[in-house]
């Protein structure tokens, strides 16, 4: 076994609820996360499970945390992901016909103005969607 690679972890804090410090360990295949002490995470980094209760092991399995010793894990997330665009007959666009918004949310990046899409943009736009229909 070994620790994955991909994972995040966060800062030491304090938790307010027991006052005890911790870290976030968080899976980017699995997206799942845990607070845990630090001497955990100092484990887990080191590759040193002998520490971890099994109840904690087979979370940390479970939620990928944790992986096989054999595990190629960046070819298994390309061939993964290679899966997922070869069966999503899904298609997403998003389409701005204005750039005048009326909620003004002070976070906002966009400029806004009175400008709209015009006719023929909005011809090219559709039509380029329906091209990506049939490929």
């Amino acid at each position: 076994m070994k620790t994955s690679k991909f994972i995040s972890v966060s800062e030491i804090f304090k938790d307010s609820i027991d006052g005890r410090f911790k870290q976030i360990i968080f899976s980017t295949i699995s997206l799942q996360w845990f607070a845990v002490d630090p001497f955990i995470i100092e484990c887990l980094l080191i590759n040193d499970f002998s520490y971890l209760n099994s109840e904690v092991l087979k979370q940390f399995k479970n939620s990928e945390i944790i992986v096989n010793s054999d595990k190629n894990e960046t070819q298994d997330l390309f061939i993964k992901n290679e899966d997922l665009n070869t069966k999503n007959d899904d298609y997403i666009a998003t389409i701005m016909p204005s750039s005048s918004c009326q909620l003004g949310c002070s976070y906002c990046g966009q400029s806004h103005g009175s400008e709209k899409m015009k006719g023929d943009v909005v011809d090219k736009t559709f039509d380029f969607i329906n091209e990506q229909f049939d490929k």
